[in-house]
């Protein structure tokens, strides 16, 4: 008779020899990283059909509360884990979603006596409706920021109370202390989601769209996020795929950005560096200035109300 249908694990395995994304957390983060990066997958194998979406600011602090990692580098190491492959980066970037093939392979002997097998990586995206394949784009709008409040946030309980190998029971009075800890803890480090994920592949094929003729972006970094993460972070109004499409459009209206006046022009992360940004936007690289991108998209706004 098969065991009882469960869609969560009590272990993961864990194997001696670094992998390549162990390897570079390590590099950056030392045992932070490798705390992360292990807690993170005890997370996924307690999480029903290990998978984890990002919604909130109250998701964001569950993530942060059950990895023990401040919020910053959390997000930071989500990143570096979606460049190498390890969590997929089409549930990633356009769903908010936390899920790995990698991972997902490594537990199909749990539950090889099972009545119900083992979620796939395809099913996850189906939920998601991503069912279009990797190579197609869709925006997803910015997660709205929600006020924090303690009475709607949610704690991770993480202990080894919380496996079968180790049942260790606290009182009412030690679980109520850790609960207060984690929250001073978790609310002092969140970020609003809206700043946490910037649609990079989006902004990218948006840039490819409207500006063909400027150098394509064939690798895009690590170092190259941090930048475009920082500009999507930086102004509310920069979260919204209509801000990059006017700021493109705009960019195309330069015979300096775009090459017409002599043999050079910009590219993607020359544009998106503070100094060389803030000269775009007050208009510096056009003819005829006219108050920069705001004035020339009010502008336009005018002309098509007309």
């Amino acid at each position: 008779m098969g065991r009882k249908e469960r869609h969560d694990i009590d272990y993961f395995p864990f194997f001696i020899k670094d992998g390549r994304t162990l390897y570079i957390l390590e590099a950056k983060y030392q045992c932070k990283g490798t705390g992360f990066f292990t807690n993170l997958f005890r997370f996924l194998s307690r999480t029903p059909d290990h998978h984890f979406q990002i919604k909130n600011v109250s998701d964001q602090m569950y993530l942060v509360a059950s990895t023990k990692c401040d919020s910053e580098s959390a997000m930071d190491m989500i990143e570096m884990m979606v460049a190498t492959g390890k969590l997929d980066q089409e549930l990633w970037q356009r769903a908010g979603v936390l899920a790995s093939a990698d991972f997902i392979d490594s537990i199909q002997e749990a539950y090889r006596k099972r009545s119900n097998p083992c979620i796939t990586l395809d099913e996850i995206r189906q939920k998601f409706n991503l069912t279009s394949g990797r190579n197609t784009l869709a925006y997803v709008k910015p997660l709205e920021e929600i006020p924090i409040t303690t009475e709607e946030t949610p704690f991770a309980r993480v202990s080894s109370g919380s496996y079968p190998q180790s049942r260790v029971e606290k009182s009412k009075e030690e679980e109520s202390k850790e609960e207060k800890r984690t929250t001073v803890e978790v609310l002092g480090r969140c970020s609003p989601p809206d700043s946490m994920i910037c649609p990079h592949t989006d902004i990218i094929a948006l840039y490819h769209q409207i500006l063909p003729e400027l150098p394509q972006v064939m690798v895009w970094p690590e170092s190259c996020q941090k930048t475009l993460r920082a500009r999507w972070r930086e102004d509310v109004k920069r979260q919204d795929m209509g801000w990059w499409e006017a700021y493109f459009e705009y960019v195309k209206r330069s015979d300096f950005l775009m090459g017409r006046d002599k043999d050079w022009s910009g590219d993607l992360l020359w544009m998106i560096k503070p100094s060389n940004m803030t000269k775009i936007l007050n208009g510096s690289y056009h003819k005829q200035r006219q108050g920069g991108l705001d004035s020339w998209l009010d502008q336009r706004t005018s002309n098509l109300s007309d």
